[in-house]
């Protein structure tokens, strides 16, 4: 393989092109949240993130035994804001994600919004893409409307996405370092599931080992650091998930870019759209 050395010239252009993805990315930022606009709520223009941030609170405050427990997380979380905010945001990350968000609170919470958007974007960019960075892939990127939305509401899309790209992209070529990558993408069970069943069909079991070894890892130090039984919780409260999410379905559905939320969105009766989306 032939390795070509950038000119000054060409390095230049590269530090250019980087300059120019921040400007642009800035401006994308400010026109989707407005940050002028300081007197917005917060969970208007970081809702996501809000979470997380809380989540990170809970721990260091000795309230994580209760993050499952939804009208008690949610008190908590408007107990945050001073009682200025009604929203309901539930955590239904698995324990594995708390390591995640474990320092998102230990700075005011815009300052930690946009490190956390900021440098999952640079992950994204620089992981997921790989050498296959090009001014023409940033230029997509930014004008993905998935991108707007990460950004506008600090969602986990950029750090999965950097995962996802980064272990199929070092699957032939680094397959331990792949199978860490898609292990850590557990921290989203229904992507990781997906994960699987790729690595499965190319017979990658370098990767599917390394994945194992990491889930089991990230499971391991999860119930170590905040209990075995934090686990149970998460299984009880998934149900509540749902039941939730179809609750807001007509606020939160064009949210939902799957087999059941199309078939919902048509009519289909719920017991069809779940029939069929197991089967796809």
């Amino acid at each position: 393989m032939r390795f070509i050395r950038l000119s000054a010239e060409g390095r230049i252009l590269n530090i250019l092109k980087i300059i120019t993805l921040i400007g642009i990315s800035i401006n994308v930022y400010s026109y989707t949240i407005g940050l002028e606009n300081e007197s917005t709520p917060i969970l208007t223009r970081h809702n996501d993130f809000f979470e997380f941030w809380s989540m990170s609170k809970a721990i260091w405050s000795g309230f994580v035994d209760r993050i499952y427990d939804v009208k008690a997380f949610s008190a908590y979380q408007l107990d945050l804001q001073g009682g200025k905010s009604s929203f309901i945001l539930p955590n239904f990350y698995p324990p594995s994600f708390l390591f995640f968000v474990l320092p998102l609170s230990l700075g005011p919470f815009l300052v930690m919004a946009h490190v956390w958007i900021f440098g999952t974007l640079a992950l994204f960019a620089t992981l997921g893409q790989g050498r296959r960075w090009s001014g023409r892939r940033a230029l997509v990127l930014l004008a993905a409307p998935s991108t707007m939305v990460t950004m506008a509401a600090g969602q986990t899309g950029f750090l999965t996405a950097a995962l996802l790209g980064g272990g199929l992209g070092l699957l032939r070529t680094h397959p331990v370092a792949a199978g860490v990558c898609l292990g850590l993408v557990t921290i989203k069970p229904h992507l990781a599931l997906l994960a699987g069943v790729a690595l499965l069909a190319a017979r990658a079991w370098r990767a599917i080992l390394a994945a194992a070894l990491t889930f089991a890892t990230l499971a391991g130090l999860s119930a170590a650091a905040f209990g075995p039984e934090l686990w149970l919780d998460w299984v009880r409260v998934l149900p509540q998930a749902w039941e939730m999410n179809l609750a807001a379905f007509d606020r939160l559905g064009g949210f939902m870019p799957t087999l059941t939320g199309a078939l919902l969105k048509l009519g289909t009766p719920l017991a069809v759209a779940k029939t069929a989306q197991t089967l796809a």
